[in-house]
């Protein structure tokens, strides 16, 4: 990957207010990004405004593919419950299968929060957006109110999109006013540019530790861990203070917060052996089995962490 030095959307979202046509550049600039990643039969599955950094042009790159899934139809259903836990999509935690319209949800999500700033408010179990909560949604023009309406209906067949995908979206009178062919050339000039010679190296902006003694540490005899999609901690990771999947289930994880920045994520996969895509048979099938030795050892580590923090 290029070095992308500009940082993310969440950060400008956090230190000005977003005009709408600002907003409306990076969400189709994203749509963009989600058609190359599902042409190649990749469902997301945590987009967010961290994940799109922007390179030295104004253009945004989509980074963090530790969740995202390669899959044999961008409709298979899958299973494993993760992603942010804020603007996760509802049929994710139905527990009943989703499929790539779930990119189509965290569309709507990221279009609302570039523009106010913050995730929309959504109701904690089917996760209904609440429009009369936040004074920011009543600033937006209707074609905006309408285009994340229709992105965060919680129904995913009657989601903008799931007739004709992302050639439905970009026909929405929010995007009508973009030239997705030149914007894909990168002809249409972003919000933002950046002067190379303002970033500056930090050496205090690193650890004066030697990473090969630090990895020696916490190395495992069983460096894999099935189910999982990270390999490490980072201070934004949270468990859901709730019950992940079926009670009777002795994969059921339950676990308190950790220490968490901004945004609750959920970076776990709840399945040992991967997303079932062949229905609900193959999903009890998984959760009949017993936790794996990669299980276990996640759990002692997680263990030996946490008392660390606290010393």
């Amino acid at each position: 990957m290029d070095f992308v030095p500009c940082g993310d959307l969440h950060r400008i979202a956090k230190s000005r207010k977003n005009r709408e046509d600002e907003a409306r550049f990076y969400v189709a600039e994203t749509i963009l990004a989600l058609n190359a990643i599902h042409m190649e039969n990749y469902i997301y599955r945590d987009l967010k405004p961290e994940n799109l950094l922007l390179d030295l042009d104004g253009h945004i790159r989509l980074t963090d593919l530790g969740l995202s899934k390669q899959v044999s139809s961008l409709t298979d259903l899958n299973f494993s419950q993760c992603g942010t836990a804020q603007i996760m999509a509802p049929e994710i935690l139905r527990g009943k299968g989703y499929d790539f319209m779930v990119d189509y949800y965290n569309l709507g999500t990221l279009a609302y929060e570039l523009f106010a700033g913050k995730a929309p408010v959504l109701t904690s179990t089917d996760r209904m957006f609440i429009e009369g909560e936040d004074p920011e949604f009543g600033k937006m023009s209707d074609d905006l109110k309408d285009f994340i309406r229709s992105l965060l209906e919680i129904k995913p067949k009657e989601r903008l999109g799931a007739e004709r995908g992302l050639k439905e979206i970009i026909s929405h009178p929010w995007l009508t006013g973009i030239d997705f062919n030149k914007l894909n050339q990168k002809k249409l000039s972003p919000p933002f540019g950046y002067d190379p010679n303002a970033i500056k190296y930090s050496q205090e902006a690193f650890a004066g530790v030697n990473i090969e003694i630090l990895s020696a540490q916490h190395k495992s005899e069983d460096n894999y861990l099935p189910g999982f999609s990270f390999y490490g901690f980072g201070s934004s990771l949270v468990l859901l203070d709730e019950e992940l999947i079926d009670p009777q289930s002795e994969m059921t994880i339950k676990s308190e917060k950790i220490d968490v920045n901004e945004r609750e994520e959920v970076k776990l996969e709840t399945y040992p052996d991967g997303d079932a895509t062949t229905g609900e048979a193959e999903s009890q099938k998984s959760l009949d089995k017993k936790p794996t030795k990669g299980f276990k050892l996640f759990q002692n580590f997680l263990r030996r962490w946490k008392a660390t923090k606290k010393k």
